[in-house]
Order: structure tokens, then C-alpha cells, then sequence
């Protein structure tokens, strides 16, 4: 600490934020908020960005005040008459629906032993205008409560002289709101001029503690959207010189102050990542990769965790730090409340507000803004879809190295997505992003050495990167990663090893990797053959809709294996798998069509299930097909088109269809 703070002495501005933060956690040091807020304002005063984003975090209190004064608002009514109080400035900085922000300027020159001439206070107060169930109610001579009124809460802190006695004057809180109701300490609700048999309690005295909260009771509702003639003679202030005004005038007036609250400052909330729907494989191939990852919360300098445990209104405590310093130009600031608006975190969900202080901190440069704008597009949120756009924005952001935008932008190249296809491209951009640890890019890169596209084909380098990926909990990695083991390719062959990985891809609901638990037990394949169990991986699968384990259900069931022989369940299981476009399935439907098994027979029904199979290049269904045209069996006799279909079998490797050309050739 002592090596710090020379540094800090000769003027280091990284050295003085990160004792800033020491201080904050108290790590190496007592914890001290007074002193965090001295190393923050020092580098904040250089026109360091990130504390001046920190020192937006500090200035929130618990409630809706943003700075008191450290001398308290007390005294005699007497001596409030002989000092002078003026409210300055007063602006609704933000509304909707919910909530209401309004900055309140208030310059106070009381008469006092001791006191300062010139004190300014500033006030940041949030209206609730939505009914709340613990709202203080207005109380009437019947006892009966009515409609919750909007309240407002003001946070009260002595200054250091304090023994705890303090008082807050009911005038002092008038003065202020000019509109208020009443007052309420805990849960005694105090009344004001609530009828003939009320007291008024007029001055009304509360003790100021540190941390005491009063909740003030508003009339009606607090919307100010226009100043009061009163106002109007003094506030010619652009809602932007309000704002920094008030910023300039807090910092002056709090300062040294010792009971500032500090609250961790709001980070930058993670950039969105694409998805794309996972495409289902065989129980024996590699699943497809997937194309997003977990969350990632961008640093600052230093980096702020969020608490662990938020109250309630720590989304709405946020958004206003984080609005509140956004306008004054922090693209950190800008980026996060870009995020709160496209979340609804603390604020109603409004895509255009998130796309518009998204834009406003990526064109200052943040490279977490730049790919959350083009996750916007890419997704059309509250805009058109737009991929060439949303490919412009990853590329800003993946130069800058954020590796999520590396990812994201690798995705549209291997998909061809407003930017020409180039597996190549994608390969280049997935391994920059994976090298910095992103599980999504390590998957697909282990995907392409798998597949070989855009890289030459490597299975070991494969497994090395799926591996990467399956550590951090990637179940589509995991899944690909026992593939590799069952059949020994860039690993060494390990049932063992492959039936573990396919576990734990399993017990994170992968549908691949239960139809191939299942495959194992029904052919003993790495496991005992086991028909029960392999049924009941197959219905574990099937039930979320995996096509290959409803065939395998419906291979089981037609050959009895583990339950009674069932034609009619079995052609059941194969119109489920045949529906969602499994060639094999639709194969196998066109046999049961063709010989009446579970089903009536009709030929022309089988004819089109061959097709369906044909097409997509199944070379049985391409035999069986070139079958029917053969025989004429629910089409005309059409030896060309049975020669063709033939063919196309052979091509593949369909002995059948070899034999069944030679015979055609000799006939000839």
C-alpha cells in the first residue's frame, strides 16, 4: 500500500482508482467510503471515464437522494425564518408509466453558529406513481385507509459532530416538497392537517441517525413536466446543464463529506450472444455446435462486483445510477443502461430507448455496446432483422478483440448471414475467440477440425478443443467429445471414458446424448446389454422430441427386443421420427407400408415414404424405391426410373443395387 500511494502521489491516475477501490472492498485496507470517494473524485477530476462511471455507482444512496448536506438540516423554526431558503432548480429528468426522477437544486443560507454561509444541496428524488403494497396510507377520523399514496424516501446522515440527536424539521422536508402529505419514521404513520379532531404536528421532529430512512408521503401525482411560474424566472437551464450543474454542485458540497453511502458501481452488463437452433444427429455422429455462451460481465478498472444479495429495489437503484451518469457522457454508463432498457432491468422494457444508448456508447468505441447493437439486428429487436448490419457492428467490436464478437461474427460468416459464406473466415474468427476462452468459439472450432470446414481436418485437435469447451460445461462439446471416444478419433478408443462424457451431456438434457446411452445398452456397446435400460434412455430422449430415439423405440418394438414384438407401436414411434424428417424413419415407414406390417398395406403410401427418404439420400430408400418402379407397385412400371434410382443406391455403396443393375445389364 505504502509502494501505492507514492505512485499515487506523483499524479499515476490507474494507481489512484485502484486505492479507490481498495478502499471500497476493503481489501489490504479498513473499509472506508469517505476515502474511496476521495481517490475516485482525484481521477474522475482528470477525466478518467471509468471513475467517473464509479463515482456515478457512489453517488446513489440507499433511497432517492443523491447528496445531502454532512451538516444536518436542523434548528428552530425561529431560526429557519432568519435564514433564507431558496429552491434554485427543479426538473423532471425522466418519467414513464412507473417512476418518475426529478432533480431538485436547493440553495440554503441559514443563520447559524458555525455554519458555512453558502451551502447547496442537491436532491434526486424517484415518485412511484404505481400503487405499492407497503405504501403509507392517508388516515382519516374513520380509521379507514384509502388508495396508497406515492411516496418518496430521503436517507439521513449527521454530519461528524453528531451524537445521534439531530433533528430533521417537518419545515426543512416542506421546504423541499412543497407538496408532501405526511411523514412516517418505521411504522408510525404521522398525519398533516388530516382533519378537524387532527393535531397538526407542525414542526415535526425525527431523529437523524446515519442510514435512518423517512418516507415521505406525496400528494397526488409528483409528475413535474413543466416549472411553476415561480420557476420559470429562474430556471432557463437545458435539462443537459441541469444535470451537470447539479453533478459540479454535489461534488463541491460533499466532498469530504464522511457518510456518503457508497454502493457498488453498476457494471456494464454482458454483450449478447447469437443462437441458432441446434440440429439433432444420430446417436453415433457429432452434434452441430452451438452458437452462444454463459454471460460475461464486462471489467472495469477496477472491476466491481455486483452484491451477492440485492434488495428489491436494487434494479431501480441501478438504472438511476446508471442513467444519471450515462448523460453525462460515460459510454460505460451508456453501454449498461442500454442493456437495462433491452432487459427491462429496473426500468419498462423499451427496445428503441435500448438501441439508442446502445449506439450512443458504440460510437464512442465500447466494443461491449458495438456487439450488443449488433445482437439487436441480428435478432430485430424493435428494428428490422438486419444481419449486414448486425455483421458491420460484430466486426468494430471482434477488432477490438471482445471475443464474444469474434464468435458471433465467425456464426454469420459460417452461415453466410449478411456476409458472404466462408467457413475459412469463421474458422479464424472462432479460434481467436476460443483462445481467449470462449466456450461457444472452442466448440466450434472443435467442430470445423472435426468436420474439417475451413480448417484441414484434425480430429486431435478436435478433442483438445471440446475438451476445453466440455470443462466449462458446454453438454453439445461433452456429447461430441464421447463420440470421439467410441470410435478412437483423435483420441484413444475408451467406452469408458465415452459413456462419461455422454453422462454428463445427458444430465444437462442432451437429447443426442440419451439416445446414445440408450444405443449403448441396446447393443452392449461400451455398457451390459441391458434392453431395459436402453428403453428407458430412449424414452428420456424421445419424449423431448429426439427423432432418432423414437425410431430406435420403433426398432425395438418391431423386433421384439426388451418388449413384445408390436407392429402398430412400432409404426407409431416411425410416423413420430418420419414427421420431424428422419430419412431412416420415413424408410422404414415405406416398409410397413409396402408389406402390411402394423398398418394396411398400400403401395402408393410406401412409394412416398421412399421419396422422402430417397431425397434426402438414404440408400435404402433409394433401392426400395427403384424396387417399386421395378415391379409397378403404386407407380406405373418405369424400368428408366428404377435404373436411376438403382444407381444413385450404388453410388453409395448399396450392394443390392449393384446386383439389381448387373442382373438389369444381362437381361439387356
Amino acid at each position: 500500500m505504502d509502494w501505492y500511494l507514492r505512485s499515487a502521489d506523483q499524479g499515476n491516475s490507474d494507481v489512484q482508482l485502484n486505492i479507490g477501490y481498495l478502499y471500497s472492498t476493503g481489501q489490504g485496507v479498513a473499509q472506508d467510503d469517505s476515502q474511496t470517494m476521495v481517490w475516485y473524485e482525484k481521477v474522475a477530476d482528470q477525466g478518467n471515464a471509468t471513475a467517473q462511471y464509479n463515482l456515478g455507482g457512489c453517488m446513489t444512496t440507499e433511497k432517492e437522494l443523491l447528496r445531502i448536506c454532512p451538516r444536518p438540516l436542523s434548528g428552530s423554526a425561529k431560526r429557519l425564518k432568519e435564514g433564507t431558503w431558496k429552491r434554485s432548480r427543479k426538473s423532471t429528468l425522466w418519467s414513464d408509466k412507473d417512476m418518475m426522477l426529478e432533480l431538485i437544486l436547493v440553495t440554503i443560507r441559514p443563520i447559524m453558529h458555525g455554519a458555512r454561509s453558502n451551502d447547496t444541496l442537491t436532491f434526486m428524488t424517484v415518485h412511484e406513481n404505481r400503487p405499492l403494497v407497503q405504501a403509507v396510507r392517508r388516515v382519516y377520523e374513520t380509521g379507514q385507509p384509502t388508495t396508497p399514496s406515492n411516496i418518496t424516501y430521503i436517507t439521513c446522515h449527521p454530519d461528524s459532530s453528531s451524537s445521534g440527536n439531530n433533528v430533521i424539521l417537518w419545515e426543512d422536508i416542506k421546504t423541499v416538497f412543497g407538496d408532501v402529505a405526511y411523514v412516517r419514521s418505521g411504522s408510525i404513520v404521522q398525519t398533516f392537517l388530516k382533519g378537524g379532531d387532527f393535531k397538526n404536528l407542525d414542526p415535526l421532529r425525527i431523529r437523524a441517525v446515519p442510514g435512518a430512512t423517512l418516507e415521505v408521503v406525496v400528494r397526488g401525482q409528483p409528475i413535474y413536466t413543466e416549472p411553476t411560474a415561480q420557476q420559470k424566472t429562474s430556471n432557463r437551464a437545458s435539462l443537459q446543464e441541469l444535470l451537470r450543474d447539479a453533478l459540479q454542485e454535489t461534488q463541491k458540497t460533499t466532498r469530504h463529506s464522511k457518510y456518503s453511502y457508497i454502493r457498488n458501481p453498476v457494471p456494464a452488463r454482458p454483450p449478447r450472444t447469437l443462437k441458432t437452433a441446434i440440429t439433432q444427429q444420430l446417436s453415433t455422429s457429432i452434434s452441430n455446435p452451438n452458437t452462444y455462451n454463459s454471460p460475461k460481465v464486462t471489467p472495469l478498472s477496477p472491476p466491481q462486483p455486483a452484491p451477492e444479495d440485492q434488495p428489491a429495489h436494487g434494479a431501480t437503484q441501478d438504472f438511476i445510477s446508471t442513467m444519471m451518469t450515462a448523460r453525462t457522457g460515460c459510454k460505460y454508463a451508456q453501454a449498461s443502461l442500454g442493456i437495462m432498457y433491452l432487459d427491462g432491468l429496473g426500468v419498462s422494457q423499451d427496445y428503441k430507448q435500448a438501441k439508442d444508448w446502445l449506439l450512443k456508447a458504440a460510437e464512442q468505441g465500447s466494443a461491449d455496446a458495438q456487439c450488443n447493437v449488433g445482437y439487436i439486428y441480428e435478432n430485430g429487436k424493435g428494428i428490422p432483422h438486419d444481419p449486414y448490419k448486425a455483421a458491420l457492428w460484430f466486426a468494430m467490436s471482434a477488432e477490438q478483440g471482445l471475443r464474444f464478437a469474434q464468435h458471433n461474427l465467425g456464426c454469420l460468416y459460417r452461415d453466410g448471414r449478411g456476409v458472404p459464406k466462408d467457413d475459412t473466415k469463421a474458422a479464424e474468427l472462432f479460434l481467436k475467440a476460443a483462445e481467449q476462452g470462449h466456450s461457444g468459439a472452442q466448440e466450434n472450432i472443435g467442430f470445423a477440425y472435426d468436420k474439417g470446414q475451413g480448417v484441414p481436418q484434425d480430429h486431435a485437435k478436435a478433442a483438445e478443443w471440446y475438451l476445453k469447451s466440455a470443462e466449462q460445461g458446454s453438454l453439445f462439446s461433452q456429447y461430441n467429445l464421447g463420440v470421439l471416444y467410441r470410435y478412437g478419433r483423435g483420441v484413444k478408443q475408451d467406452h469408458d471414458q465415452s459413456l462419461a462424457w455422454y453422462l454428463k451431456a445427458a444430465e444437462q438434457g442432451s437429447t443426442d446424448a440419451m439416445c446414445a446411452i440408450g444405443y449403448n445398452y441396446q447393443y452392449g456397446d461400451g455398457a451390459t446389454q441391458d434392453y431395459t435400460q436402453a428403453m428407458e434412455w430412449y424414452v428420456k430422449a424421445a419424449d423431448l422430441g429426439n427423432p432418432t430415439a423414437q425410431n430406435n423405440i420403433a426398432i425395438m418394438y418391431d423386433d421384439g427386443q426388451g418388449v413384445p414384438q408390436d407392429y402398430e407401436i412400432a409404426m407409431d414411434w416411425f410416423l413420430k421420427a418420419a414427421e420431424q424428417g428422419l430419412a431412416t424413419a420415413q424408410n422404414s415407414l415405406g416398409v410397413m407400408y409396402q408389406y402390411g406390417q402394423g398398418v394396411l398395406q398400400d403401395y402408393s403410401l410406401a412409394v412416398g415414404w421412399y421419396r422422402e427418404a430417397a431425397d434426402q439420400g438414404h440408400a435404402d430408400a433409394q433401392f426400395n424405391l427403384g424396387n417399386m418402379y421395378e415391379d409397378g407397385e403404386g407407380v406405373e412400371v418405369d424400368k428408366t426410373e428404377a435404373i436411376m434410382w438403382y444407381q444413385k443406391a450404388a453410388e453409395q455403396g448399396n450392394t443390392n443395387a449393384k446386383k439389381r443393375l448387373e442382373l438389369l445389364e444381362r437381361r439387356a
